[in-house]
């Protein structure tokens, strides 16, 4: 077969005019439901799912449904990624719920989330659906259509929303209105002006890190793939920027392109490290360690090739799986193994069958799966089974050890927290517009919060800019993650990071380009963590309840 590469950046493009919306298995019979997925977790980042009271950590690779909240701690971010590559990025101290996470009967996506607290930047793509974003707020709700990056910080009474990329749809008691690209809207009800517009957005340290990732996204595109997966025109891409940071695309006489992951040791087979959860619909869910544990886990197939080890065939794009594993179960334990590339349902892997095999009851407990938990038993030698036949227990339904209290605890949670809570904070980096600020930040040339007038003041003449107007208490800067920690190249290969400017301005507002410094320290959990940084993938699993096909019946 005549080897064909093409760029992903191709099949990326191909995406945005075909469906990519991904439709599980179970959700064509039984719901409309979704899978989106936490692809970047740095410091304290917890979930709490509506059939669950408490919370657990959240790792990376934690698939999210319709009701889920997700909260980021101090100094703690973290990223989501749609199925098709759209994302929403919570800086430090932000709790997020997914309130509607569904396709409509035509098969659009529906795509709702209720911020409350904190700082994010929503940043949705486009599909041939006019995919759009609603973002319920204290004060009311925020539209946009794909394509369009906005950023929202809510807190201490305010709500401020910079547009970076097409408009915004805003309606809140105060009043409706567009808010165009390069625009400032600050909500602030009570006060003699409700709504100030102002023109020119100064960037910060968080808008240099979500600049920084999506220019990785774009590098990861560019990255030569194999055309073999031209089935992905019509699903999902979203961790496909993993695939070219942590593994290689190698040719396999008589069977196509597969894609084999870098930096796995000796004896290492798929789904071998990570977590079964047990999700509502999916039944038993694979959660992967692994940083680019996403799409290998959720589609494709895997086979172990002489001479190359395990290798990945993507296959389908289009149907999500939980997990794509052949169960089996004997006495006392339950095993699995990785789908394997064939057509029949033949098991033909001998006693090189990978995936793993654990007792009942530790199986029953949940949590991460380690080498010391698994038994040396080859799982295709018991009962192949549909999925495994054990009622979920509530410690197998958390995605990571149970917490007391969430990341981010403020006015505006809701639910079971600690008498005495951690203040909410942001990632290790520096920042502007809104948020506690480390010591070693820069102040960026735009308004401060003054505690002694409760308002902005205006900056000194070195910082320049103009006051926006008398508002009542805004935290002073935004952090981001550090550097090395989720930022894919150094800044003299990035080239300048200010490629949003600012403009005149209006309604009592600044003109400024936006600007800013450097992110320093931390430790990120990421999906597509820095190659030469602390970056590592948090852990958790789950695991499908299908077949050898890998879906869920």
């Amino acid at each position: 077969m005549k080897p064909r590469i093409r760029s992903s950046l191709q099949i990326v493009a191909l995406g945005f005019i075909g469906l990519l919306t991904t439709i599980p298995n179970w959700a064509q019979t039984n719901s409309l439901a979704r899978a989106v997925r936490v692809s970047f977790v740095e410091g304290d980042v917890t979930v709490q799912r509506p059939d669950v009271q408490g919370w657990a950590e959240a790792p990376v690779n934690t698939p999210l449904q319709e009701g889920f909240k997700l909260a980021t701690g101090e100094n703690s971010f973290a990223e989501v990624q749609f199925e098709n590559g759209g994302t929403i990025r919570l800086g430090e101290g932000a709790l997020l719920e997914f309130t509607q996470l569904e396709l409509d009967p035509d098969g659009a996506p529906i795509n709702q989330v209720e911020m409350r607290q904190g700082y994010a930047t929503f940043h949705p793509l486009p599909s041939r659906f006019g995919e759009s974003l609603q973002v319920g707020t204290p004060y009311g709700t925020l539209t946009a259509q794909g394509g369009t990056e906005f950023r929202l910080d809510v807190g201490d009474g305010l709500e401020r929303v910079e547009v970076f990329d097409g408009q915004v749809e805003v309606q809140s008691d105060t009043g409706d209105m567009t808010v165009e690209k390069d625009t400032v809207l600050v909500i602030q009800p009570g006060a003699a002006d409700p709504m100030l517009i102002s023109q020119g957005i100064t960037e910060d340290d968080w808008d240099h890190w979500v600049d920084q990732r999506e220019t990785h996204l774009q590098a990861a595109g560019a990255a030569p793939s194999p055309s073999d997966a031209e089935d992905s025109s019509g699903g999902a891409i979203y961790g496909w920027a993993d695939l070219v940071q942590y593994g290689a695309w190698s040719s396999v006489p008589g069977i196509g392109y597969g894609w084999r992951p870098h930096f796995v040791t000796g004896g290492w087979s798929p789904f071998s490290t990570g977590q079964w959860c047990w999700y509502p619909g999916w039944g038993y869910t694979w959660i992967g360690s692994e940083p680019w544990g996403w799409l290998p886990y959720h589609y494709g197939t895997w086979q172990f090739v002489p001479g190359m080890g395990w290798v990945w065939f993507p296959g389908n794009f289009r149907t999500w799986s939980p997990g794509r594993v052949t169960w089996f179960h004997g006495p006392g334990w339950v095993g699995w193994i990785p789908g394997q590339h064939r057509k029949d349902s033949v098991i033909t892997c001998g006693d090189n069958c990978g995936g793993g095999v654990v007792s009942t009851a530790t199986f029953r407990r949940g949590g991460r799966l380690t080498a010391n938990l698994m038994l040396s038993v080859n799982p295709a030698t018991g009962e192949r089974i549909r999925e495994p036949a054990i009622i979920p227990t509530t410690a197998v339904k958390l995605t990571g050890p149970a917490v007391s209290f969430p990341a981010a605890h403020g006015p505006s949670f809701r639910g079971n927290a600690a008498q005495s809570a951690v203040p909410a904070g942001i990632p290790s980096s520096l920042g502007a517009s809104g948020g506690s600020r480390r010591a070693d930040a820069a102040t960026p040339a735009s308004s401060t919060h003054s505690p002694e007038t409760q308002g902005f003041s205006a900056p000194d003449t070195v910082n320049g800019g103009d006051q926006i107007g008398p508002v009542r208490s805004w935290p002073q800067t935004r952090s981001a993650p550090g550097r090395g920690t989720g930022i894919y190249a150094a800044p003299a290969d990035r080239g300048s990071s200010s490629s949003k400017q600012g403009g005149s301005a209006a309604t009592g507002g600044h003109a400024e380009g936006r600007e800013g410094g450097g992110a320093t320290g931390g430790t990120s959990h990421s999906g597509s963590a820095a190659p030469n940084g602390g970056g590592h993938s948090g852990g958790g699993g789950a695991s499908s309840s299908g077949a050898s096909t890998g879906g869920h019946h």
